[in-house]
């Protein structure tokens, strides 16, 4: 009668595994938690330096919804003056942190209105000052509403400073 040998090697193959699990995660949340206290400079178009410091702040919940008339020809300067135009009521030099950015589209054709707010936001990120280059999050869509055709709807969240605690 022949007797096997049971391998103790295959039994230390999870153990590893698990243990290379757990040294992932937590080197994954030591890089999440001391990216918070970042400095971002943003330099303008005037050669002036300015620098914004976002540890005390965040995007205020209630967003400005504005709706802006764009195609997919719409020069980046005629964006921003619409865009401008449509905030006048709104506090002066107001950056924002996210923008959502939902296109109009003919029915059927969704397509189109992701593309075309994603053109505006591209347009906007380049162009348009109240946007802290490389920090405000764009979200694209489209919007299924009637009459959008021609139109992007744009939710702008402005930063807020002082989070309280």
């Amino acid at each position: 009668m022949s007797t096997r040998r049971r391998s103790r090697s295959g039994s230390m193959a999870g153990w590893l595994f698990a243990d290379l699990t757990l040294l992932l995660c937590f080197v994954f949340f030591d890089s999440s938690v001391s990216g918070m206290s970042t400095k971002t400079t943003i330099s303008s178009t005037t050669t002036i330096s300015s620098t914004t410091t976002i540890l005390d702040q965040g995007a205020r919940p209630d967003p400005i919804v504005i709706r802006v008339r764009a195609t997919l020809l719409t020069s980046s300067d005629e964006l921003v003056i619409r865009l401008e135009k449509a905030l006048e009521s709104q506090p002066s030099n107001q950056k924002f942190l996210v923008v959502i950015a939902l296109g109009g589209h003919k029915p059927g054709e969704q397509k189109a209105g992701d593309k075309l707010a994603r053109q505006v936001s591209k347009k906007l990120e380049d162009g348009w000052g109240q946007i802290l280059k490389g920090v405000t999050y764009f979200e694209t869509g489209h919007d299924s509403s009637p009459a959008s055709t021609g139109y992007v709807l744009l939710k702008l969240f402005p930063i807020q400073e002082k989070l309280s605690s």
